[in-house]
Parts: structure tokens; sequence; C-alpha cells
């Protein structure tokens, strides 16, 4: 269905690749929560700091040289040469692991094997508000670019890595760079105060699109669309429709713990550490 000469509307159906019931669903967090979390990883992050301190300093130095830094103290030791002990050989490890194979158990085996094609997705988007996104899609191999809208947001996909469908193993790079209503005119009121004018950086789609189902419109400007995008969107969004209630979850718990940790760092300011350096010269 076309809306006009330049814009090709395509109505997304997503079929799920994985599903998640509600017993896999990872938990919502609270404040408390989220607070106890980053406490608890502050306190082994200086436990860690402070185990791996005294065993450098436990060190017989041979000679000292502390350096005098903006924020903290830095100290250099020549120190005794250390023992290490020799590393074995990675092929010795697999032979002794491993049983030896004959070409027709090797040639079995890999038959047997599901072999997925690897392909890099790489877009960018602004996501306005988590309404919608506008995507910029990237084909690596021929250096061309694509501007695709939808009603899914890219946001809620920043931790995702990898997706596999039956017959990809795609790897995603995904930029996302948010935009909301209030934030654009808290900028714009910031500015005029100082007497500047900017203009918000708020867009609209170019179609409106439907409450009750996906969809994303390709704009090609009389360009050929690649089968490649269709493809990679209907793994990206179609990951996002699968796994939407858990991606929700996850991104509502990241910054809940991205709260609680400022609200720590205000609570705890960072004090300066002494930074320990141990060297030993190396004669063989």
């Amino acid at each position: 269905m076309k809306f006009t000469k330049f814009v090709l509307l395509i109505a997304f159906v997503a079929v799920p690749v994985y599903g998640n019931s509600a017993d896999n669903l990872p938990k919502l967090l609270t404040e408390a929560e989220a607070e106890a979390i980053v406490t608890q990883r502050e306190e082994a992050k200086e436990a860690r700091y402070e185990a791996r301190r005294q065993e450098l300093a436990g060190a017989e130095v041979v000679e000292s040289k502390e350096i005098q830094r903006e924020g903290s103290p830095m100290t250099i030791n020549l120190i005794k040469p250390l023992v290490l002990e020799k590393p074995t050989s990675a092929e010795a490890e697999i032979s002794e692991t491993q049983p030896e194979m004959t070409p027709e158990q090797w040639a079995a085996y890999i038959e047997a094997q599901q072999v997925l094609i690897p392909e890099q997705i790489s877009m960018g988007a602004n996501v306005y508000g988590d309404e919608y996104s506008e995507i910029t899609w990237r084909d690596r191999e021929t250096k061309s670019e694509l501007v695709v809208w939808s009603n899914v947001s890219l946001n809620f996909l920043k931790p995702i890595s990898t997706i596999q469908t039956e017959e990809y193993d795609y790897m995603y790079f995904g930029f996302v760079t948010p935009y909301t209503r209030e934030g654009e005119q808290t900028r714009i009121e910031f500015a005029a105060e100082r007497g500047f004018e900017v203009e918000s950086r708020w867009k609209e789609p170019p179609v409106k699109f439907s409450k009750d189902r996906y969809e994303y419109v390709v704009m090609a400007d009389g360009a050929d669309v690649p089968e490649k995008l269709y493809r990679q969107l209907d793994a990206v969004l179609g990951y996002y429709v699968a796994h939407k209630e858990e991606l929700e979850i996850e991104h509502k718990n990241a910054q809940t713990l991205q709260e609680a940790h400022e609200k720590y760092k205000r609570e705890n300011p960072p004090q300066p550490k002494e930074t320990l350096i141990n060297f030993w010269i190396i004669e063989e």
C-alpha cells in the first residue's frame, strides 16, 4: 500500500522466534531494591579494590617512587621478579581432553550442526518519546542508507547485541538518541533565558501509524528497497514483539538502577584512591 510516490507503507506483522511466559519475565525493581543492589555492587567494588591493593602492597619492593597527581597519589614500585607458571599449550589441552575423531566422524559431526549465516545489522535511530522511531538503516556492503519510520521504540533494544532467526545469526549494532516533548521544551526555555533561539528537534512521523499493530514505513524516494532491509527489520522488530514485556521491564529497571546509582554517588561522594603500580625487570 502506497501513501505517496516516494513512501512505502509496510504493515509489520511479527512472527515471534522466541516467546516469554509470565514466569520467565524479570522482576520489576522497586526503588528500595535498586538502592540495595547499587549499595551491594559499590561495596563489592570497594572490597575488590582493597584486596588487590593489599596484594600489590605485599610484594618485595626493590625501589619505589611516588608521583603527586591532582586528586589521588600514585606509587610505582620496582619489585623482585615474580616466578610465573609457564602456560600450557592450548593444543595440548585439547588433545588431552578431546578424543580423536576419524574424518568420517568429523564430517558427520559438522553436518549435524545447524549452521546459521552470520550477518551484521547496522542502524541508528532517533526515538521520540517511546512513541515511534526514525531509523537510519545502513547496508554495510553497498554503503547505502535508507530512512525508516516505525511505531516500535528502539529505545528498548539498546541492551541487545545478537539476534538469531532460523537462518541468520545477526550481530546487532543499534545507536539510539532519545527525545522527549518535555525535554525539548525545557531546552528551548533554557536557551531563551540566555538570549538564544533554538528549534525543537522533535519530529512527527510522515504517516499516522495504527494503534493496534506494529508498522514501519520505508522512505524509498524512488530507490529500490533491498530485500535485506525487510529481512533485517523483520528480525529486529520481530525480536521486540516477541520479547516486548521483558525488554520494557529491563528498560525500566535500568532507569531505576541509574537513578539509584546517582543517588548513591550524591550521598557517598567518591574519595581519592591510591594508584599502586608494580613492575619488574624480565631477564629471560
